[in-house]
């Protein structure tokens, strides 16, 4: 019995090994990538505590980074603002963590998602945001089996580069994913001061606008995590509104049936107010950029005024 218990004991221990190992050879580089898309997270929560309480909060996705000129809302509104959207690969679950870490008394929090996002998100990528900015830990749970599926990944493509390396060879390519291309715009240097992603403004609009789904109905968990969004962020004295995402006419359009059975749901169960109609938020396809809820900068000007005269409304 002595003797399997100090078997076990040594399995354990190498297992534990192993596994720091992984972490310690798979991690620390993530760190050096100073210009990494998710690494804007440490400069949005930069001026979010520099403002402090009374503030307006842009939450959201990548939607919201793109397609909102907070400058031109401050000077016109005259609160400063903080537009913390980065990525909906991150997860409503994640997002609604964040943005409840960053409300403070007195605060007007604006969130905006795309249609039927998922509740989890992608596990890697949330590790990967906090390896950039360590607080992102709290808004999520750690998972033992990700953790050791993700980092066994990163070994085994860093030890194919070592190996190619060494024979003189390309290794074959391996799955990433476009935020972290060193050739895209998407970089923590495409952002402005306030949180807005301005590295696309002046391109030209690409070929095929991605994200164009043909949408299933079904009902969406969302509410339940942004019904929890405002009773925590309440709590603190602050005020959360809802507004539907810019979308182009004719998504909407192929779309109708479920969008509006979608809207249907919300009005009916969703507990913080809701800015404008799901209507008010279409516009034309010539001013997307890259995604369907990715605006050009046409857009993000028709976008800010209708956000600015809504929001002056609920004063």
């Amino acid at each position: 019995m002595k003797k399997f218990l100090i078997r076990s004991g040594l399995f354990l221990l190498s297992v534990v090994i192993l596994f720091v190992a992984l972490y310690i050879l798979t991690d620390s580089h993530i760190r050096t990538l100073e210009n990494d898309f998710m690494a804007a997270m440490i400069d949005k929560h930069q001026r979010a505590d520099e403002i402090g309480s009374t503030k307006i909060i842009i939450a959201g996705g990548s939607n919201v980074a793109f397609n909102i000129d907070s400058r031109r809302i401050e000077d016109e509104l005259g609160i400063p603002v903080v537009n913390v959207g980065l990525s909906v690969g991150l997860g409503m679950d994640f997002i609604v963590n964040e943005t409840i870490d960053v409300a403070q008394e007195g605060d007007i929090i604006v969130f905006s998602i795309t249609f039927f996002e998922t509740i989890d998100g992608l596990y890697s990528l949330k590790r990967h945001t906090a390896q950039h900015y360590p607080r992102a830990n709290h808004y999520f749970t750690f998972n033992l089996s990700e953790e050791f599926t993700l980092h066994s990944s990163r070994l085994r493509d860093n030890l194919l580069s070592i190996v190619y390396g060494l024979i003189s060879s390309a290794p074959p390519s391996a799955e990433t994913d476009d935020l972290f291309e060193s050739e895209s715009i998407y970089t923590r240097s495409g952002f402005n001061e306030y949180g807005d992603f301005t590295g696309h403004h002046g391109l030209p609009q690409v070929d095929e606008l991605d994200q164009r789904f043909t949408f299933e109905y079904s009902y969406w968990t969302g509410i339940d995590e942004l019904n929890r969004l405002n009773r925590e962020v309440e709590k603190k004295g602050a005020q959360l509104y809802y507004i539907y995402p810019a979308y182009p006419f004719s998504d909407f359009e192929r779309n109708r049936d479920v969008l509006i059975r979608f809207d249907e749901d919300m009005r009916k169960d969703l507990e913080p107010p809701i800015l404008g109609s799901i209507e008010d938020g279409l516009y034309d396809e010539s001013v997307f950029f890259d995604t369907a809820y990715h605006l050009q900068q046409e857009g993000v000007s028709q976008r800010t005024e209708y956000l600015i005269e809504l929001l002056r409304s609920e004063r």
